[in-house]
């Protein structure tokens, strides 16, 4: 469903993973940019269900982010529109499209622990 005009895109799939009522500003890069940095910790790597894969530029600009599943397995959305579905891809795969020209490097992240 379209959130003020807008539909899901993969920052907002990848930061509503563990959500029971999904965030409707994650559709705003600039939040979800400030949400990362506050509710993630940056990791060598993403080895357990729900880390975040973030493709970035060499500035840290994310284009793309996915979910770690489990193995080579990542949840994914490939665009914003109505046509383009939630999947379950293969790392290769997502890289395959994202690594290319000024994206260039890839970025880990995993959910801080709470509190409660």
């Amino acid at each position: 469903d379209a959130a003020g005009g807008q539909l899901p895109d993969c920052q907002w799939t990848s930061l509503n993973f563990f959500q029971a009522r999904p965030a409707p500003y994650y559709l705003d890069g600039r939040s979800t940019y400030f949400e990362l940095a506050a509710t993630h910790a940056e990791i060598t790597r993403a080895d357990r269900l729900g880390d975040l894969i973030c493709f970035t530029t060499a500035d840290g600009r994310i284009i793309h982010s996915c979910v770690r599943i489990a193995g080579d397995l990542v949840f994914t959305k490939n665009g914003w529109n109505i046509t383009t579905p939630w999947l379950l891809q293969r790392d290769a795969e997502v890289a395959a499209i994202y690594l290319q020209g000024e994206v260039n490097r890839v970025r880990y992240f995993r959910l801080k622990p709470t509190d409660n």
